[in-house]
C-alpha cells in the first residue's frame, strides 16, 4: 500500500493518496453503522413503495415489470429512483445497484471500509464495490463518480459483480460465441476488453440491443436499463440450474432412445 501523508501543523490537514483493497473495520462502529443502515433502508424502502406510482411516469413500458420486481427485492436505491429513470446513470449510482445485487445474491452484508480509496468520492457503495473487485478506478486515486456509464461498461461491471458473488456462470471467451454480438450492425464498436462481458450478458439475456440492429456499446446506460439488468441478474442462478437440469434430462432421453434403437436392431 502506497501512502503519502502531508501534515500541516497549523491545520493538522492529512492528505492520503492510496489505494486500499482491504480495510479493518472496528466491530463496534460496524454494528452501529449496520443498524443505522437497516433503519434508513427501511424508511427508504417504504418511501420507494409509496412512490412507485409516481415514478411510473418516468418509466418506459418495457421496464415497468423489472422495476417493480427490483423495487420489491430491495435492489433499487433512493438516489437512483429519485431521479428520472429514463435519464442516464452515473458510475456512483450504478455502484449502489451493484452492492444491492451482491448482497441479494449472497445473502451477506458487505464489509464497510473505514476510508475511501478515492479522493473524489466518499461513497460507501463505491468503496465497497471497489474493494470487492466489482469496479475499478479511472486514474490515480480517482473514481470519477459522476461520469456516465456506457453500456459496455455496465456489461463489464455486471460480470465482475456476478463473479464476486460467486455465481457459477459461463463467461464467454469472446470468440466461439461471438455470433450473438456480431448480429448487431455496430458490433465492431465493442471494445476488446468488454467483448466477452457483452457476449455473456447477451447469452443470458441480462442485456439486449437498443433495437434490432444496434447494441450501442458506447452509448450511455439509462437508469431503467441498469435496474432491469440488475433485476434479471438475480434470476441467473435459477436460470442456470434449470438449464443444467434440462441439459441433463435431454442427455438421459437421448441415451434411452439410443438404447431402445439398439435393442430394436438386435444389437443388445
Amino acid at each position: 500500500m502506497n501512502v503519502r501523508q502531508n501534515i500541516n501543523a497549523d491545520n493538522t490537514n492529512i492528505e492520503k493518496t492510496h489505494r486500499v483493497k482491504v480495510f479493518k473495520v472496528k466491530r463496534r462502529d460496524y454494528i452501529l453503522n449496520k443498524l443505522a443502515k437497516k433503519i434508513i433502508l427501511s424508511v427508504i424502502s417504504m418511501s420507494a413503495v409509496l412512490g412507485t406510482s409516481a415514478l411510473a411516469a418516468d418509466l418506459s413500458g418495457w421496464a415497468v415489470s423489472d422495476y417493480q420486481q427490483a423495487n420489491e427485492a430491495g435492489l433499487v436505491s433512493y438516489s437512483v429512483v429519485s431521479n428520472n429513470l429514463k435519464d442516464n446513470i452515473t458510475r456512483e449510482e450504478f455502484c449502489e445497484l451493484a452492492v444491492n445485487l451482491y448482497e441479494k445474491l449472497t445473502g451477506e452484508d458487505m464489509i464497510e471500509p473505514e476510508v475511501s480509496p478515492f479522493e473524489d468520492t466518499d461513497s460507501m457503495a463505491v468503496a465497497q464495490a471497489y474493494c470487492y473487485g466489482m469496479v475499478s478506478g479511472t486514474g490515480d486515486n480517482t473514481f470519477t463518480p459522476d461520469r456516465l456509464v456506457t453500456r459496455e461498461e455496465m456489461a463489464k461491471m455486471l460480470v465482475s459483480t456476478l463473479t464476486a458473488s460467486e455465481v457459477n456462470f459461463n463467461l464467454s471467451d469472446g470468440y466461439d460465441d461471438a455470433d450473438v454480438v456480431n448480429a448487431f450492425e455496430d458490433s465492431d464498436e465493442v471494445s476488446s476488453w468488454a467483448k466477452s462481458s457483452v457476449i455473456t450478458m447477451l447469452n443470458y439475456s441480462l442485456m439486449s440491443g437498443v433495437d434490432d440492429e444496434n447494441f450501442s456499446p458506447l452509448g450511455s446506460t439509462t437508469r431503467e436499463q441498469a435496474i432491469s439488468s440488475i433485476n434479471r441478474s438475480t434470476h441467473l442462478r435459477a436460470m442456470i440450474i434449470q438449464s443444467n437440469f434440462l441439459k441433463l434430462h435431454f442427455r438421459k432421453t437421448v441415451q434411452k432412445l439410443k438404447k431402445a434403437t439398439l435393442q430394436c436392431l438386435g444389437h443388445l
